[in-house]
């Protein structure tokens, strides 16, 4: 998770029963566009999601090494055609747009503030 997306878009309107979340912690790869999340950011995410009623549980991660897990596993020099990038879901994909739209707008706030207050300083 490298945006700040919003993960309440996950819930469905009522809890259901017996709903377990597995997060597992991306593997860099070269070559793919994603970075690892930092550990705190899985630990909001995974908050997130307990809050809203799920049982959720973080998988240590293994296999950095050998880009084992989440779909990474073996030599990508071996495969004559490179993995194909998936795309999010539509209600992930538009929370991650207003999470991104939302950052923005909050670090030009700040940046005025912070030009507002040495501007006051410097009178």
């Amino acid at each position: 998770m490298t945006s700040r997306a919003s993960p309440t878009s996950l819930h469905p309107p009522r809890p259901r029963p017996c709903t377990q979340v597995n997060l597992i912690e991306y593997n860099e790869t070269p070559g793919a566009p994603f970075v690892p999340s930092s550990p705190e950011a899985v630990r909001r995410f995974r908050d997130v999601l307990i809050r809203g009623g799920r049982v959720c549980t973080v998988r240590s991660s293994r296999g950095d090494d050998e880009m084992a897990a989440c779909g990474q596993l073996g030599d990508p020099g071996l495969s004559w055609k490179p993995a194909p990038v998936l795309q999010p879901p539509e209600p992930l994909r538009l929370a991650m747009e207003r999470a991104r739209e939302d950052h923005l707008r909050a670090k030009q706030q700040l940046l005025l503030q912070q030009q507002e207050q040495e501007e006051a300083a410097c009178q």
